[in-house]
């Protein structure tokens, strides 16, 4: 299982800002690009949301490494670990790469996908969710496909590209997450949101006031 960055000539993550730049010029995620064509409404972008997804995603990573201690958990945040360890076991997901960042240089964007894991001989790519259903998922695991094949000899997976796509959907109660695969085929969303990202950078890219300023929309979208 791997969870620290391939090193990529030219490509930097900024942690403390979560943003992602690429030879000097920084790259927009997934979340920014959507916003600004529209595909994502901004009130979905609330504090909670912000809030409860970085949490829930940092606190997994500790999960996945064997490090999470459930005592000094948030109580807010602890169902939403407890579904996900749950969903983990009952589900038998192995993890192969975990919440490691990217950069595409022919779609000129960046993001940091979830997990990268093997259920029953199947090579799954899965995003964590901590709200609800939406339509634009699907759209944002054809983005990370994108990020994983433009690096795999840099992650070195190989053939180990994913043939499943779903997000897992948690629950703050605690019962186990849900894993909901994506309904079109990949290559029909990778081909949407290739025409998204093109329409972004019509408009102006970063340039034309597409963007919050930063990164960090990424995490709201858990």
């Amino acid at each position: 299982m791997i969870f620290a960055p391939p090193t990529v000539p030219g490509f930097e993550f900024r942690e403390a800002e979560h943003t992602y730049w690429i030879e000097g010029q920084r790259l927009p995620g997934f979340s920014e690009i959507a916003k600004a064509e529209r595909w994502v409404d901004d009130s979905f972008y609330t504090e909670e949301a912000r809030d409860r997804g970085s949490a829930v995603h940092d606190a997994g990573l500790l999960l996945l490494q064997g490090m999470l201690n459930f005592g000094a958990l948030d109580k807010r945040w602890k169902g939403y670990l407890l579904s996900l360890a749950d969903a983990l076991g009952e589900l038998e997901i192995e993890p192969i790469l975990v919440e490691i960042p990217l950069a595409s240089r022919s779609f000129r964007f960046a993001g940091k996908f979830d997990l990268l894991a093997r259920i029953r001989k199947a090579i799954w790519l899965i995003d964590i969710k901590t709200g609800g259903p939406q339509d634009w998922h699907s759209l944002q695991l054809a983005a990370y496909h994108i990020l994983l094949a433009e690096n795999r000899i840099e992650l070195g997976i190989g053939d180990r590209m994913p043939t499943r796509h779903a997000n897992l959907y948690l629950s703050g109660d605690g019962k186990p997450g849900i894993l909901k695969p994506i309904q079109r085929p990949i290559a029909e969303e990778i081909k949407a949101w290739g025409g998204i990202v093109t329409s972004f950078y019509r408009r102006g890219g970063l340039e034309n006031g597409n963007s919050n300023g930063n990164g960090s929309g990424d995490r709201a979208a858990a």
